[in-house]
């Protein structure tokens, strides 16, 4: 999620912890998103 004010990037990234993995994603164009990489949480 991002907040309302901000205007996504092509260039920004995004991520976000789902469970035990690390997603992160970027807007390359209004109203879509792209999935970069989907990684296991490092446990430290």
């Amino acid at each position: 999620p991002k907040p309302a004010y901000q205007q996504p990037g092509p260039a920004r990234e995004y991520g976000v912890r789902l469970w035990d993995l690390n997603v992160r994603f970027h807007y390359p164009q209004p109203g879509s998103i792209r999935v970069l990489s989907v990684m296991p949480c490092s446990t430290s």
